[in-house]
Order: C-alpha cells, then structure tokens, then sequence
C-alpha cells in the first residue's frame, strides 16, 4: 500500500492469490483512489464490495469482471487479456443531473450507485418531516414491546415444557 497526497491511498494486489474478498474493500480504506487486483483467481465481486468509494480514480480487475456500476459509473474502460481498466469513475449525480425530493441532496455512494439524504433538519419518508428523528420514543416503545412479547410468549410456551419427574 502506498499513501499519495491529502492522505488518499492506493493498493497494489496484483498476483496476491485472493480468491474471494471476505469484507467490502471501503472498510479497509475510504480514501482509495488506485485499486489493482488483477491477476487473481477471484470467485465473484459485488458492487457492495466498493460501497463508499466515490473516490476511486482507478481500477484494475481480472479479465472475467465487469467494471462496478457498469460503463455509466466510469468515463473509461479499457479491457485487455490480462485485466479490465476502469478508469475515472463519474459522479452520477452531476452528469445525470438526479433530481431527489425537497429536503434531500444526491450522494454518490459507489461506482454507479446514489442515494438521497435528507437535508440536515429533516427526516422519514421522502424526507417530510422536519426535526429530528425521536429516538428517545422509538427506543422506549421498542424496548416494551419487546419485553411484553417476551413474557406473553413465555407464559403461552411453558405448556410444552416437559417436567423431569
């Protein structure tokens, strides 16, 4: 791994014998621009493996792999016998000009995929309502539900249980 500039990063794992990748790569490092994996006996890559790099400039994959978010997430993609290059991925929310509900703004979230946050002051479906969200409320009317569930079926159940005599 080698850091760049403004603490951005890039990893080198050509040729490393990886056969599958066991936690999304965004969780190693969130500020990656250069990833090479080619040269791998990879079993399968999903998109959710590149969730939260909207940074990524570069991508290196084995020749088998399509590009994450497919040619719309990257400017450039050039595909070779060894590897598949994907080059410059594109904010998808500029240049297809996402329209999201009032109080939300787009945000990209990996190659080829977005989401509409809600603004700060609002929250709920479509970001309608203003405030925050009542976590205090929803805690305590979870935390009793749960409870009362329990004992009722506890009390219901202890009919099946067998008595040793």
């Amino acid at each position: 791994m080698t850091s760049l500039r403004h603490g951005y990063s890039n990893i080198d794992l050509r040729g490393c014998n990886l056969s599958d990748i066991k936690e999304p790569i965004s969780s190693m490092l969130s500020t990656l621009i250069i990833l090479s994996i080619e040269e791998n006996p990879l079993n399968q890559l999903k998109d959710s493996d590149f969730h939260g790099l909207t940074e990524m400039r570069y991508l290196s994959l084995p020749p088998t792999f399509q590009c994450p978010g497919g040619s719309e997430a990257w400017s450039y993609i050039n595909k070779t016998n060894m590897s598949i290059i994907c080059n410059n991925q594109v904010d998808l929310c500029s240049v297809h000009n996402v329209t999201c509900p009032s109080n939300s703004f787009c945000n990209n979230t990996a190659p080829g995929l977005y989401e509409c946050d809600c603004k700060p002051g609002y929250y709920g479906y479509k970001c309608l309502r203003k405030g925050n969200f009542p976590t205090v409320q929803f805690s305590i009317g979870l935390a009793v539900s749960t409870v009362v569930i329990s004992i009722f079926l506890w009390i219901f159940q202890r009919r099946h249980v067998k008595k040793n005599l």
